[in-house]
């Protein structure tokens, strides 16, 4: 499967070799990949993204709008498949869609930014919510929630 992505830059083009034998005894097997659940795929992406700089929500930010080749802000199966290729991770179409799977919490079989960015960054700990639950009451003048 090969695809074209224009707005993208590429380090020169690629090459392909394929070499055909009459002899069965040189056959090599292809190897299958690794599969991973989808915990490891993502602890493989934000080791990528904490490679490059990127785990800030600008950060993330950027990342997403790389991967999003329609622009419709949104990520389906196969922008998460061949963007994650163009970071390094290369998985299967079916770990792509397990993961998107995890990420996709409407079920609308993509993710947006919000999906994308809870699912990299996690939920919030308990300090955290504690600050935004004191921040909460103090502007909830009435008490009506």
């Amino acid at each position: 499967m090969v695809r074209e992505n224009h707005h993208k830059n590429f380090e020169g083009p690629n090459a392909w070799c394929i070499e055909l034998s009459n002899d069965p005894s040189t056959m090599e097997a292809v190897e299958e990949p690794v599969q991973q659940s989808a915990a490891e795929v993502m602890a493989d992406i934000k080791k990528a993204l904490l490679g490059r700089g990127s785990m800030t929500i600008r950060g993330i930010g950027r990342v997403f709008r790389i991967l999003d080749d329609n622009r419709n802000r949104q990520l389906d199966v196969n922008e998460l498949l061949w963007g994650l290729k163009d970071f390094g991770i290369g998985l299967t179409e079916g770990q792509v869609k397990a993961l998107l799977g995890e990420m996709d919490r409407d079920g609308s079989n993509s993710i947006s930014f919000d999906e994308f960015l809870r699912a990299l960054r996690g939920d919030l700990n308990e300090s955290r919510l504690a600050y935004i639950r004191k921040a909460y009451d103090k502007l909830d003048i009435n008490k009506d929630g």
